[in-house]
């Protein structure tokens, strides 16, 4: 799936050996795997630990993480035309369309050539950029007396670049044919894997500790934390102006 303009997009192959068939190789910017390059990551770490007196230190850290898509996902562009059909066609609410769709023989609709039908795929965003996360965190431990501690503690991150699922060939809601509401008239439906989705942790750490002695040790603690991601179904939705609850978020 390689959009040309608002307007139009095109099913691109890494080769020419299907240009016959309707399906063009793609630009040679992109390569034979048909994706940008991702060639900036930078992944930068520090830390540091202070003892403030001593009782007290304070320590803290950031980090920047990168993680590559799950091999899945370029698997389900094995399932798309050329190389396996799948076709859309859209039946009118009347008996007449329903009684002529082809259901004994679908070789029209996957061949396109059916009233309506074009072809279906599963894509990726040829903007490809690897998700990468910011993690951040800050402690105070405080000794009290020789065995017991306390510990106070902010943590967050934030993720930028995670693998959704787009619909960019969606009908706008209105009456009338669905095919002609489409953004791509030559296209049926599609789906997009697209590195575009964020999301945002912040959490707060308390623990209690009495350290082993005497033969008693105890230990407890309690996290107070929020998860914010617009991957939901309902961001999709809302074309990305959604901010909801994670589906991680264990207190929703």
């Amino acid at each position: 799936f390689y959009q040309t303009s608002s307007t139009t997009a095109e099913i691109i192959v890494p080769t020419n050996a299907y240009a016959s068939q309707g399906y063009p190789q793609g630009p040679s910017n992109l390569g034979r795997g048909l994706l940008g390059s991702d060639n900036n990551n930078f992944a930068p770490r520090v830390g540091f630990a202070y003892l403030l007196d001593k009782s007290t230190v304070l320590r803290g850290a950031y980090g920047v993480f990168y993680q590559r898509a799950a091999a899945c996902t370029w698997i389900n562009l094995s399932t798309s035309a050329p190389f396996i059909r799948s076709g859309t066609a859209v039946l009118s609410v009347n008996q007449q369309s329903y009684q002529e769709f082809p259901l004994n023989n679908l070789t029209p609709v996957v061949n396109y050539t059916a009233p309506g039908s074009k072809p279906s795929i599963s894509a990726i965003n040829v903007d490809y950029h690897e998700t990468y996360v910011q993690q951040w965190n800050f402690y105070i431990d405080h000794t009290f007396a020789q065995d017991f501690v306390v510990k106070a503690g902010y943590v967050g991150n934030h993720a930028v670049g995670l693998q959704r699922y787009v619909y960019p060939n969606d009908p706008i809601p209105a009456p009338g044919d669905v095919q002609s509401r489409r953004p791509f008239q030559n296209l049926g439906e599609v789906t997009e894997f697209s590195f575009t989705g964020q999301s945002n942790f912040q959490d707060l750490e308390l623990e209690a500790q009495k350290r082993y002695g005497n033969g008693l040790s105890i230990i407890t603690s309690f996290t107070w934390s929020k998860d914010l991601s617009d991957i939901t179904p309902r961001d999709m939705w809302y074309g990305g102006s959604w901010k909801a609850l994670s589906s991680l978020n264990v207190g929703k």
